[in-house]
């Protein structure tokens, strides 16, 4: 099984006329003729692509005009037959839009710790020395395991003073809090059974005293096609109540932020690769609860379309006043449907549902197993060990 792929890449995209900048890029050591090679590149303010490689590793990078700053990619094979599947990561920054006919890119590769490495600029290409990270397909776990767990799960420590923890849930509502339902008590645990909810699903900012117990509802909606995001400002159980604020970035440049008044909603557009942040408080007081990215996978010959909305450079310091705190790295997939829903679509589509974090090197695949009947999820960090503690 290769360990790393070598990736060419364009030192410099040309203006298309059409809206559009572009390069060829290419599998220098393409091996992979019979695999499904895809790549998918997301930015931190919402502007995003995807292309796919040909079965000669030939492949266009096709970027939209106004794109410019950091984006981070992650090249997937996918082996056939649902077998192996490889990912690795790079991150490329492309300069400003001044209006020149081409544009500067410089790439680096994300090592296996997330961590940017060099390349190698050739002429007018750069070639890229990308490691490799494979599926554990053998240590796949239920995926009911995950969503019945309150805890969020540990992953392996790489002693760089960073730690990274998962949480996964299914189901159209998500609640952000700084504890577990378990741990409320009074007012706040009888507000969160009055929302008709159980759980707190994202629990960020663990012990941070200027951080309510309970802060947001969230909320997801399909209607007729036409999908958005409900937030509510829960802290109006609590005395020491906060307006939230609300950022939200889409894929075709639009920006907008809110303050919302507790006690109140308000409700979102979403399209694909719409980067939503909610935050509370203010100066020195001012925390980002979670910043969450709209994704939507289209799988299989039939394209079949399943939603889901992943964590985006959720960091939190614990504990928060500690000059030895760890960073902590909160890694949440909320995935919007009934389970029942999201086993037929995974069905239908024959293939996984990849969701990953290129930046922490973490990368999930959700299936459904025919043979145990069951949804399961498998990564390439142990989930099993997760699990265990």
């Amino acid at each position: 099984m290769s360990k790393e792929l070598l990736l060419e890449v364009p030192a410099r995209l040309q203006a298309t006329g059409t809206g559009q900048i572009a390069g060829p890029a290419r599998l220098a050591n393409h091996d992979f003729s019979q695999w499904r090679c895809r790549c998918r590149l997301e930015a931190v303010g919402g502007r995003g692509a995807a292309f796919e490689f040909a079965r000669d590793g030939a492949a266009r990078l096709e970027l939209p005009a106004d794109a410019a700053g950091t984006l981070v990619g992650a090249v997937e094979l996918a082996e056939p037959d649902g077998g192996t599947h490889l990912v690795g990561a790079f991150q490329l920054t492309v300069e400003p839009d001044r209006g020149q006919s081409e544009r500067a890119v410089v790439y680096q590769p994300l090592t296996g710790y997330g961590r940017p490495a060099s390349g190698a600029l050739v002429a007018d290409k750069v070639m890229l020395r990308i490691p490799l990270a494979a599926e554990r397909a053998s240590r796949a776990v239920p995926l009911a395991d995950l969503l019945t767990r309150e805890r969020c799960l540990q992953l392996p420590n790489r002693g760089d003073g960073n730690a990274r923890v998962l949480s996964v849930h299914a189901g159209e509502t998500t609640v952000l809090g700084r504890c577990y339902a378990s741990q409320l008590r009074g007012q706040a645990r009888g507000y969160l059974e009055r929302l008709g909810e159980s759980s707190i699903h994202w629990v960020t900012l663990w012990d941070d005293r200027w951080v309510n117990k309970l802060s947001a509802r969230l909320r997801y909606r399909d209607a007729d096609g036409r999908e958005s995001l409900e937030i509510r400002n829960v802290t109006d159980y609590s005395q020491a109540r906060n307006d939230l604020l609300v950022t939200t970035r889409r894929q075709d440049g639009q920006q907008g932020e809110q303050r919302l008044a507790p006690g109140k909603s308000l409700g979102v557009p979403l399209a694909a690769q719409t980067l939503v942040t909610v935050g509370v408080g203010e100066g020195e007081h001012r925390r980002q609860l979670v910043a969450c990215r709209f994704v939507e996978a289209r799988l299989g010959k039939l394209e079949v379309r399943i939603p889901a909305f992943k964590t985006e450079r959720s960091e939190f310091r614990f504990p928060p006043e500690d000059p030895a705190a760890l960073t902590m790295h909160f890694l949440g997939i909320w995935l919007p449907l009934p389970l029942e829903r999201l086993e037929h679509l995974l069905t239908l589509a024959q293939e996984p549902l990849a969701l990953s974090f290129p930046r922490e090197a973490v990368y999930l695949w959700i299936r459904y197993r025919h043979a145990r009947k069951m949804l399961t999820v498998t990564s390439n960090e142990s989930l099993q060990d997760g699990l265990a503690k």
